[in-house]
């Protein structure tokens, strides 16, 4: 019986799968049962949406967090799957984008019993930017002319990386270098606090230089002059 009602299970989800539009926005998967959220980062105030809220950009990853509604029963442990490891792959908890398109991510009990499902998008990035602001939380802005520091100012520095004319979500490989010449490379300090894509711009001397990033097949440049 338990065999019968899994398989039923399963052969309506797919039904469901290849049926669902996805232009309605909702707060729930397509059964209303789980929510699938992005990543989250300090003050960031649109992080609670299905997620991601934006496509996840090619050779990017993500790593959700999944809440259970389910009423008269305990949260189970669970699981996401892709329905489209071509387009978004599942490696272990964390979602990485592939290919440009569309697939089902499948939460699911330990057992295999689906849960709930959502649709993300993958989409191809066209630019890579730097967004920057006083504090973590506030590192929103991107940055499109020179920064001007005083000694002993700083700037938390966050990659964001877009498709067209939309900011694109998850988190890619990027390096961060300096470019400088002679007394000018101690003007400022670029330093990491853990986490891999952000970084924090101390300016320690008068004097020029330049930061590059690259990261996702795309580089992007940032010219930072401290004066006295």
């Amino acid at each position: 019986m338990t065999t019968k009602l899994l398989s039923q299970t399963h052969a309506t989800i797919a039904s469901l799968l290849l049926a669902a539009t996805t232009g309605a926005c909702t707060t729930l998967g397509g059964l209303h049962q789980a929510a699938l959220f992005r990543e989250c980062r300090a003050g960031d105030d649109g992080c609670k949406s299905v997620a991601p809220s934006a496509p996840l950009a090619v050779g990017a990853h993500l790593r959700p967090a999944v809440a259970i509604e389910l009423d008269g029963s305990a949260a189970p442990d669970v699981r996401v799957t892709s329905g489209a490891p071509d387009i978004l792959a599942a490696d272990g908890d964390v979602l990485r984008g592939v290919r440009p398109g569309i697939a089902p991510v499948l939460i699911s009990a330990d057992d295999g019993t689906v849960i709930d499902f959502v649709h993300v998008w993958v989409a191809q990035p066209t630019r890579l930017a730097i967004e920057a602001g006083p504090s973590r939380a506030e590192a929103t802005d991107e940055v499109v002319a020179p920064i001007q520091l005083v000694v002993g100012e700083a700037r938390w520095l966050v990659p964001a990386v877009f498709g067209g004319a939309q900011r694109l979500a998850g988190t890619g490989d990027v390096a961060w270098r300096v470019r400088c010449e002679g007394d000018a490379c101690a003007s400022i300090a670029l330093l990491g606090d853990g986490v891999a894509d952000r970084r924090r711009l101390i300016a320690r001397a008068p004097g020029k230089a330049t930061i590059a990033l690259d990261g996702l097949g795309l580089s992007t440049t940032l010219d930072v002059e401290v004066v006295p």
